[in-house]
């Protein structure tokens, strides 16, 4: 199946499309993902407007920030092998294919 026509048999050429029909579908889809990049950033800003005004939710967002801060820092004051054993024991491992698992 070719990947620009979708023929099946592979002998009926894609149909050229002119310049015009070109730049509308561009513009369209530039338009399009414009739009809703611009309605999904104010949407985002509204819903920080909306939770930072609220006295509660501030006072969590900073007290999630405070732990974040303390446990940085608690990470950045164990000894460097223990953190690199750390690293190692949570790190994928790669997986074998073949043989016997």
């Amino acid at each position: 199946m070719c990947s620009q026509c979708g023929s099946h048999d592979l002998s009926t050429p894609q149909p050229r499309m002119s310049f015009r029909t070109r730049m509308l579908v561009v513009l369209v889809m530039v338009g399009l993902g414009a739009t809703l990049l611009l309605s999904s950033l104010l949407f985002i800003v509204e819903v920080l407007k909306a939770a930072l005004s609220n006295s509660e939710v501030q006072l969590a967002i900073a007290g999630i920030a405070i732990l974040l801060v303390l446990l940085w820092w608690l990470w950045l004051q164990l000894p460097l092998w223990l953190r690199k054993l750390l690293q190692r024991c949570f790190e994928r491992k790669p997986r074998r294919r073949g043989g016997s698992e």
